[in-house]
């Protein structure tokens, strides 16, 4: 199985999310391929980060040339799956609470 036949782990959008991706210039695709590539930060509580950062468009870039468009989006999910919010930034050090590898 390669990379791109991944799936993505099922998710649901909350009403907060579909706005602010609506703001932020930040489709579906995106989503979902932050969620089959990005790295996966804990927050505190049961809030998890995905982020797509330069590291993931080196490792899967050539595997998934779109995934450039992608680069700096961070959501957030709950432990139910539910993308809380997305926003864009290249600020991921603020980020280093708990890695999951």
């Amino acid at each position: 199985m390669s990379t791109t036949d991944l799936p993505v782990q099922p998710y649901f959008l909350s009403t907060h999310a579909k706005l602010r991706m609506q703001q932020r210039g930040i489709d579906r695709n995106h989503i979902e391929q932050v969620l089959r590539y990005g790295r996966t930060v804990r927050a505190h509580g049961a809030a998890i980060f995905h982020v797509v950062g330069r590291k993931e468009i080196q490792r899967y870039g050539l595997i998934d040339p779109l995934l450039s468009a992608a680069e700096g989006v961070h959501l957030l999910l709950s432990a139910e799956g539910v993308v809380i919010t997305a926003y864009r930034t290249h600020e991921l050090r603020k980020l280093r609470l708990q890695k999951n590898h």
